[in-house]
């Protein structure tokens, strides 16, 4: 059998004496908001307290999602996305607040679990579907934590604790403190709130952010004070049964809580430059290292954006770019920038473009030093923010993103009037895996377009990506990059594959497949 090396050298041999392909395809013309899919004309949510929405596939592929009106009423919604239909359920009626958005965790079952609480609300309910993948009825409530205030619940599912995995709940209580709970039983019954992190001043209330691997570990992100004031973001991480710095430091057990912030590992501290901060998402990459996203702002005219990773020896941080204005309400409500936890080299936010609020995508292929976007929004009539990434979403049959869409003045009441916007992304027929034949001729082709290729990751750690120019030598090698990357759809602009206007031959290789191609890049 010939070796992949040799089929790869067959192929560019061919295809540097063939014709080269033409790039027919341009990039879709961005969308104004109002024209993408609405899941619901009036619902919103806040940037704490997640996931906000999640994707399973078992007997069904949906896409399931959860908001609060601007009458009060909490519902969920799933998308199934073989049928394209979409069914709704409102579960609880409170006062109308976008910090009462419910947050979402898919059970190993396929029964959806639903925690819901009010801004400061005195009980936190839990709901879990009665049938997998069904959202047409619930169990009767439990109350998770009852005789305390609660806010922002965040339920994780750590598959290597307890006796067949364990699920916690992290979210404001005892003092509008950050606190936990778990259950060892599905949801049945949970232990009492504890306590794990406290300032040992008068700092007004911290928020945090948090993300798990979903097996043994949860990393957290918190801001030791309300964004108003001039407070310091920190990491911690929990594993084992303690609480750890990021270096591995460990800085408690369980019995030892809660931890003093002064202990903790400090991420930025944005009084130095007299500016705000706010972290928006945290999330693990594809070697389990924490990345953040990051709003730091002087006023309300000016949130700059921050991607922030873990290397293993210290914290990179990347300015991407000042997103304008305030979304509405407060000076520190941007837009909104989020993580796409199945691939940190995504990123999705929502910046100014014309004076109005819009989304884009951003990707990286070198961690972070350098960037590409696509435009998902232009032209609006309305503001497109908050916009979040499914948790567990897949390479086809997919929502990549979900956004608010509408007028925003106050976060409670009809102070928001807020639609909720999806962009189900369909996969081309050409972006499938393609195979070279003996001859080095593919059955098919990348799928090219003016701006780059695409293609499907099928085993990163496998994968290669190669660029040649027409002479044969090598321009640059990519896979590297290719390697840190999560299985997917995955774009990459010439510019990123360092090509200039001429021809080159594109050999990949997604671990899977081995396909070369022979490209023409015009100038713009």
């Amino acid at each position: 059998m010939l070796s992949r090396k040799l089929i790869l050298k067959s192929a560019v041999l061919f295809l540097l004496a063939s014709g080269y392909a033409y790039l027919g395809c341009a990039q879709a013309i961005p969308k104004a908001g109002a024209n993408f899919t609405s899941a619901t004309d009036n619902g919103a949510w806040t940037w704490y307290g997640n996931p906000d929405a999640v994707y399973h596939e078992g007997t069904y592929k949906k896409t399931y999602m959860g908001w609060i009106s601007n009458a009060g009423v909490v519902s969920v919604a799933s998308y199934d996305h073989t049928s394209g239909t979409m069914a709704t359920k409102a579960l609880q009626t409170m006062a109308a607040d976008d910090h009462s958005h419910p947050s979402l965790l898919m059970r190993p079952d396929g029964r959806l679990m639903v925690f819901v609480t009010g801004h400061d609300g005195p009980t936190l309910n839990m709901y879990v579907s009665t049938s997998p993948e069904d959202i047409s009825a619930f169990q009767p409530a439990v109350s998770i934590t009852p005789g305390d205030l609660h806010c922002y619940p965040n339920p994780m599912f750590l598959s290597a604790e307890g006796d067949s995995g364990r699920i916690y709940c992290f979210y404001r209580s005892m003092g509008l403190k950050p606190c936990f709970s778990y259950s060892d039983d599905w949801g049945k019954t949970w232990t009492p709130t504890k306590n794990y992190y406290t300032n040992p001043d008068s700092t007004p209330k911290s928020y945090v952010n948090y993300c798990c691997n979903g097996k043994d570990e949860i990393d957290i992100v918190i801001e030791k004070g309300h964004r108003a004031g001039y407070w310091p973001l920190y990491y911690l991480k929990y594993k084992n049964g303690a609480f750890w710095k990021v270096d591995g430091t460990k800085l408690a057990t369980m019995d030892q809580l809660p931890v003093i912030n002064t202990k903790l590992d400090t991420v930025m501290d944005p009084q130095a430059a007299g500016c705000h901060g706010s972290a928006w998402d945290i999330a693990l990459d594809n070697s389990g290292l924490p990345v953040i996203a990051y709003d730091q702002f002087k006023d309300a005219n000016n949130h700059v954006y921050y991607y922030i990773r873990w290397t293993g020896t210290s914290w990179f941080k990347k300015m991407l770019v000042n997103s304008g204005a305030t979304m509405g309400a407060e000076d520190g409500f941007a837009g909104g920038i989020t993580l796409d936890h199945d691939n940190t080299a995504n990123i999705y936010m929502s910046r100014q473009i014309s004076g109005m609020h819009e989304i884009d995508k951003w990707t990286t292929l070198d961690g972070g030093t350098t960037w590409d976007s696509t435009a998902i929004t232009r032209g609006s009539a309305n503001k497109n923010t908050r916009p979040i990434v499914p948790r567990f979403h897949k390479p086809y049959d997919k929502i990549d993103v979900v956004w608010m869409y509408g007028s925003y003045s106050a976060f409670t009441g009809t102070g928001y009037n807020t639609a909720v916007k999806m962009y189900p992304f369909s996969e081309p027929v050409s972006a499938r895996p393609l195979a070279l034949n003996s001859r080095g001729a593919g059955p098919g082709r990348l799928e090219l377009c003016a701006r780059g290729i695409s293609f499907l990751l099928a085993d990163p750690g496998r994968a290669f990506l190669k660029v040649y120019a027409m002479n044969g030598a090598l321009v640059s090698d990519l896979s590297g990059s290719l390697r840190d990357m999560r299985v997917g759809k995955v774009f990459l602009s010439f510019s990123q594959l360092r090509c200039a206007t001429g021809a080159y031959v594109i050999a990949v290789g997604n671990g899977a497949y081995v396909v070369a191609q022979r490209v023409a890049v015009s100038p713009r």
